[in-house]
Formats: C-alpha cells, sequence, structure tokens
C-alpha cells in the first residue's frame, strides 16, 4: 500500500513537472512615443505710471511674463496701443484730450518696443514650461515733460497688446 501511495505520488510529481516544462512564451514589443510642439505663453501686468507732481517727466515699468518649451525662439511685439497709429505715436486718451507716451525695451528709455520683428522687438529662447522657468520681460514707459505741461487734468489711459511670435 505504501508503495502504491509512493508510486502514485511520484507519477503525479513527473506529470506536474512534464506539464510545466511544455510551457511555451512569446513576446511582443511595442514603441511609446511623445511629441512635444512648440508653444509659449505671454502675460503682462498693467503699467501704471503714477501721478504726475508737476516736475520731469513720468516714467513708470512693468513686466511681460513669458514662458515657452525649451530652445523654443520667440520675439516679444508691442502694437501701437488704441490712441495711436504707430508705435512712434503712442497716446494716452481721456475722453477727446490725448496726452503722447511711448514704451521701451531699455531702462534708458531709448529703445522704442514696437511690432516690427527683427527692428523693434524683444527676442528671447525659452527654458521650459515650468513656472520657474518663466522669463520677466522688463517694459518702461515715460510721458515727457513737454506733453505733460500741457496737458488738461484727469486719468489717461491705454490699452496696448503684447504679442509673442515663436
Amino acid at each position: 500500500m505504501k508503495m502504491n501511495l509512493i508510486g502514485t505520488l511520484t507519477a503525479g510529481i513527473l506529470l506536474a513537472a512534464a506539464g510545466a516544462a511544455k510551457s511555451d512564451t512569446k513576446d511582443a514589443t511595442f514603441k511609446v512615443s511623445a511629441t512635444v510642439l512648440k508653444a509659449c505663453t505671454i502675460a503682462a501686468a498693467d503699467l501704471d505710471m503714477g501721478t504726475w507732481d508737476g516736475t520731469g517727466n513720468l516714467n513708470g515699468a512693468s513686466t511681460i511674463t513669458v514662458k515657452c518649451t525649451n530652445g523654443t525662439g520667440y520675439d516679444v511685439a508691442l502694437n501701437p496701443g488704441d490712441n495711436g497709429s504707430t508705435e512712434a505715436d503712442r497716446k494716452l486718451a481721456n475722453g477727446g484730450e490725448l496726452l503722447a507716451y511711448n514704451l521701451y525695451s531699455d531702462a534708458a528709455r531709448s529703445l522704442v518696443w514696437g511690432d516690427d520683428a527683427g527692428t523693434n522687438t524683444v527676442p528671447g529662447t525659452g527654458t521650459g514650461m515650468a513656472n520657474a522657468n518663466a522669463q520677466d520681460i522688463r517694459v518702461y514707459a515715460r510721458v515727457q515733460l513737454a506733453d505733460l505741461q500741457a496737458a488738461k487734468p484727469g486719468t489717461y489711459i491705454d490699452s496696448v497688446m503684447a504679442t509673442i511670435t515663436y
């Protein structure tokens, strides 16, 4: 009886091992891909030049924030605004009253910032789209003393569009 039991167990183990040995495997490979397109975002903070006290030019500055995919070249342009005809002829308006001003890409306020790519825009290269890679570009404004001296009292405004081309 012992012999039959051992023989039966041995046969079962051998059959199980033989069945496992007959297992085959097949493999399949597949590719995984992702496409990153060049992309940019732009945001602009309002620029308040403050209140003129009767002396000197009225100056102000603000920031345009750009994020572009790593290595993406860009140009930031500023249009003439709602009240001007060219970037050299920007105007702030108070009803029918106009006050000349301009926007500049340098703190010395010598380089007028316009919308002619490669000439008077601000170029750059993106470093990534994460918030840590945001690039702040300063925009400077000035109303000349002579224009302020001829202005009527009031609050003068304009709306300028910043455009990024990439």
